[in-house]
């Protein structure tokens, strides 16, 4: 299994593949992946121990429908199950999350480089 740094890697390359059609309120829905949801992918591809279910449209992972279950969380090295952050309040929404930051119309390409930035209080330090 990969480390964490190696997981965010996976992530952000898929993140900005272009692979992923961007949607916001869930993970994953027939409009396609929040940036959290494409999290989610990558950890079924990596460690395939999720269970997955679709409800109404709506694809759940581990029964969760808008935020991280907690061991793909734990596999990025996420601090907060929805990406929050500290970062500077002039960049960034008040309330910091890269789930806000999604839904609030960054592209997943924008959200992979704050991710790839490490950006304050994202990541659970060393």
């Amino acid at each position: 299994m990969v480390n964490q740094k190696e997981a965010r890697k996976l992530w952000i390359d898929a993140l900005r593949s272009g692979k992923y059609k961007q949607t916001r309120g869930w993970l994953h829905n027939q409009n396609g992946y929040c940036c959290l949801g494409v999290a989610c992918e990558m950890y079924q591809a990596e460690v395939g121990d999720l269970v997955v279910t679709n409800n109404s449209g709506a694809t759940l992972y581990n029964d969760h429908r808008a935020f991280l279950p907690a061991r793909v969380q734990k596999w990025l090295g996420l601090i907060g199950r929805d990406g929050c952050f500290v970062g500077d309040s002039k960049l960034y929404s008040s309330e910091r999350s890269l789930a806000n930051e999604n839904d609030r119309g960054r592209s997943l390409a924008q959200i992979a480089d704050l991710i790839e930035s490490e950006v304050d209080g994202l990541i659970v330090p060393d």
